[in-house]
């Protein structure tokens, strides 16, 4: 079962000083999907080592859905290690997702991580943790001009 607290725990742990156990994505691309792999693996979701999976053992050998934001997204959808459903604003709780949509590239191209929620829930009420642009508990209101898709993990 996914512990929500824990994914939490780890993003605020790790927001700042990067955990040496995992390389360092931003400098190829960016490390916010990394990262937020990693709040998931914390909050008790297991690595699947299958051919289409969701792992990480080093820079070399790792998965594109554990760095990938669309490939993330396309994992959690398909999969039962942990499932993503896109939901309304509504439905989401810490430890869910948000994904920031390119209206130019009409792609997705940021996870974050929600770490805070106040309520009645809109969306600057929803506080989110990230890499590359290390935010901890940032509203999504502060995110000018973004589409989002919300991700629930079950």
């Amino acid at each position: 079962m996914y512990n929500r607290q824990k994914a939490i725990e780890y993003a605020k742990q790790y927001v700042y000083n990067y955990n040496p156990s995992f390389y360092n994505f931003s400098l190829i691309g960016g490390d916010c999907t990394n990262f937020v792999s990693q709040c998931i693996l914390a909050g008790n979701k297991k690595m699947d080592y299958s051919l289409n999976g969701w792992f990480y053992n080093s820079l070399n050998s790792r998965s594109p859905a554990w760095t990938s934001v669309e490939e993330f997204w396309t994992y959690g959808l398909k999969n039962k290690n942990f499932k993503i459903e896109e939901v309304s604003i509504n439905k989401l709780e810490i430890g869910d997702i948000v994904q920031f949509y390119n209206n130019r590239t009409k792609r997705y191209y940021h996870n974050v991580i929600i770490t805070k929620i106040i309520y009645p829930i809109k969306l600057e009420h929803i506080l989110v943790t990230s890499h590359d642009n290390n935010a901890y508990n940032k509203s999504l209101a502060e995110y000018n001009n973004s589409f989002f898709r919300f991700g629930k993990i079950t």
